[in-house]
C-alpha cells in the first residue's frame, strides 16, 4: 500500500494533466480578473485638483467616477451615501462642469464680506492649477454660488456643502452636523467626505403622528427634508353616555386604526426608497405607541428612538425642531 501510494502522482500534477474543462478554464479566468473591491486600476481616471484652504496646503488628487471607482462594493459600503443620492439625484449624475464647496459656518451669524474674503482666498490658490476651461467653470460656477449664499444665509449649523453646474440646473445646498475645513474643487462632485460623515452620522425617517395625521420627514447630515402628509379620516371619541356609546368608540378606534395602517404603508414605501436603516418616532406617547404596534416587525426592528416634535407646531418650526432633536440624539450615540 505504502509504495502504491508514493507512486501515485501529487494532486496538483494530477489536476494539471487532465484536459481543459469549462470549469478549469472559469477558475483561471477569474484568478486573472481584478479585484473590483480595489478599484478598476484599468479604467482611465480624470484628474482633479483640490485645495484645502486654512492651512495654505494643496492636494493632487486623481479621482474617478464614484459609481466607477466602488464598482461592485457601492451597496455594501456606502448605502448611507445612496440615501443622500436619492434625496439629490442630480449629485450622482452631475458631470466634469461641477464646483464642488465645502465651508465652515460663520458661528456669529451671517456676514457676506465674511464668505467674499474666504471664497476669494479658495478661488485664488486654487485657479493657478486649473487649465483655461476648468478655470471658466470655478468663475461661473462660484458667481452663482455667490448668489446663493446671499439668498440662502445659512446659519443655525456647523458647516455646509455646495455643488454648482449651471449646465445641469444643479444648486444644491446641504447643512452638515458638523463643522469643515474650507474646500474647493473643479470636477465631479466630491462627495468622499459627505460619505465619512455619513458612516458616522446615519440617515434617520422621521414619522411625526397622531391619530389622524403624520408627516414623515428624511434627516440627513444636518438637512430635514418633507417626503409624505398623510390625512386620514376624523377621529373624535364620543363622551356622550347610553347604549350608542361603546359602538361610537369602536368606530373611532377602527377609524384611528385604518389611519395609522395608511402611514406604515407610507413609511415602508420611504424605507425601501430610501434605503433607510433607522427611524424616529414622534407624537402623543398614545398614537405613538400604537403606531409601532402596528408596524410589521423588520420596520419595528428600525425604530431607533423618539423625538418630542408635535404637529401642532407649524411645519417651518417643526423642521427645525426635528433637526435640533437628531443632531442631541446623534451627539449622544457618538458620546457613548
Amino acid at each position: 500500500m505504502r509504495s502504491a501510494r508514493r507512486c501515485a502522482p501529487p494532486l496538483r500534477r494530477r489536476w494539471q494533466a487532465l484536459p481543459p474543462t469549462p470549469s478549469r478554464s472559469q477558475s483561471r479566468s477569474r484568478a486573472a480578473l481584478p479585484d473590483v473591491r480595489r478599484g478598476p486600476a484599468s479604467q482611465p481616471r480624470s484628474s482633479a485638483v483640490t485645495i484645502i484652504g486654512g492651512r495654505g496646503r494643496s492636494i493632487m488628487d486623481r479621482r474617478t467616477n464614484f459609481q466607477e471607482a466602488w464598482g461592485m462594493t457601492i451597496k455594501l459600503h456606502t448605502k448611507p451615501l445612496i440615501t443622500l443620492l436619492k434625496l439629490q439625484p442630480q449629485l450622482e449624475t452631475a458631470d466634469e462642469r461641477t464646483l464642488s464647496l465645502y465651508l465652515p459656518v460663520r458661528a456669529e451669524g451671517f456676514d457676506a464680506a465674511h464668505y467674499d474674503l474666504l471664497l476669494n482666498h479658495l478661488a485664488a490658490e486654487y485657479k493657478g492649477r486649473l487649465d483655461e476651461k476648468q478655470a471658466k467653470v470655478l468663475q461661473s460656477e462660484l458667481a452663482r454660488l455667490r448668489t446663493h449664499l446671499k439668498l440662502v444665509r445659512p446659519a443655525g449649523g456647523p458647516g455646509i456643502a455646495a455643488f454648482s453646474n449651471e449646465s445641469l440646473g444643479l444648486q444644491s445646498l446641504i447643512r452638515l452636523p458638523e463643522s469643515v475645513p474650507p474646500r474647493i474643487e473643479v470636477g465631479r462632485p466630491l462627495l468622499e467626505p459627505l460619505e465619512l460623515m455619513l458612516r458616522r452620522l446615519p440617515p434617520s425617517l422621521v414619522v411625526v403622528v397622531d391619530k389622524r395625521e403624520a408627516r414623515i420627514f428624511a434627516s440627513i447630515l444636518g438637512e430635514v427634508i418633507p417626503l409624505q402628509h398623510v390625512t386620514g379620516q376624523s377621529v373624535r371619541h364620543s363622551r356622550a353616555g347610553g347604549t350608542s356609546a361603546p359602538s361610537n368608540q369602536r368606530k373611532a378606534e377602527n377609524r384611528a386604526r385604518a389611519n395609522l395602517k395608511r402611514v406604515v404603508e407610507m413609511i415602508d414605501k420611504e424605507v425601501k426608497n430610501g434605503e433607510f436603516d433607522r427611524i424616529l418616532v414622534s407624537g402623543p406617547g398614545e398614537a405613538r405607541a400604537e403606531l409601532i404596534h402596528e408596524l410589521p416587525k423588520p420596520l419595528e426592528r428600525l425604530v431607533a428612538g423618539h423625538l418630542s416634535a408635535s404637529l401642532d407646531t407649524p411645519p417651518g418650526k417643526l423642521m427645525v425642531d426635528i433637526r435640533e432633536q437628531v443632531a442631541v440624539i446623534s451627539r449622544r450615540e457618538e458620546a457613548g
